[in-house]
């Protein structure tokens, strides 16, 4: 792949392919979540298995392109998440992020008081709850799943 050219015509042409399937797959997993998530105790626990479901279909569709049975290979990932105890990584590093950035706000108002501060953080925080979030949702993927792309990350 080192030696390939890059195709955009062609790469927006396969998103919009898989376009249709990936955003049904993503609501099959959102509706139940967001239902079990109203059942005290029971219900958090399926509603943080659906969202993890839920995280690993974007991997599903982008790397495997196997539509036609994403919806068991997400179960089959979040069980492996479950089991290798990833889970962390994708709870607590977007957290911890997120934490930060809030207390760096918080000491920043308190010295310059103006809203251009709070503005200035809002982008931090932005790129923390979406494409943050997905690095750390897709780096959780390629280690689980002992993807090549993962060892040329770590080496």
């Amino acid at each position: 792949m080192k030696n390939q050219t890059l195709q955009p015509l062609k790469a927006i042409g396969e998103t919009m392919r898989l376009l249709p399937r990936f955003t049904a797959t993503k609501l099959k997993l959102l509706l139940p979540a967001f239902l079990w998530g109203f059942i005290p105790i029971i219900g958090w626990y399926k509603d943080f298995t659906y969202r993890l479901e839920w995280a690993m279909a974007s991997n599903v569709h982008v790397f495997e392109r196997d539509a036609s049975s994403s919806r068991e290979r997400c179960k089959q990932l979040m069980n492996l998440i479950i089991r290798r105890k990833r889970t962390d990584a994708l709870m607590i590093i977007p957290i911890l992020f997120f934490s930060i950035v809030l207390v760096f706000i918080a000491v920043l108002l308190t010295f310059i008081h103006s809203s251009v501060v709070f503005w200035i953080g809002i982008i931090p925080l932005a790129w923390i709850v979406f494409p943050g979030s997905a690095i750390v949702n897709t780096l959780a993927y390629l280690s689980i799943t002992k993807n090549s792309a993962f060892e040329d990350l770590v080496d």
